[in-house]
């Protein structure tokens, strides 16, 4: 069974042998206000209008 079917394997609700590492807060159900937040188009985080890097001089 490769990582992914025990994740998906885990989220069904099965049990597996071993538990992959992996960052999957994607699958975790949103709460009311997560998702009307969502929903209206709200960010929590800032569009990048410029960047700066240090010159390697």
């Amino acid at each position: 069974m490769t990582g992914g079917e025990k994740l998906e394997a885990i989220f069904a609700g099965e049990m597996v042998d071993q538990v992959p590492f992996a960052l999957k807060g994607w699958r975790i159900p949103k709460c009311e206000m997560e998702q009307r937040l969502l929903d209206e188009v709200w960010s929590f985080s800032s569009n990048v209008r410029r960047t700066t890097t240090p010159s390697n001089s």
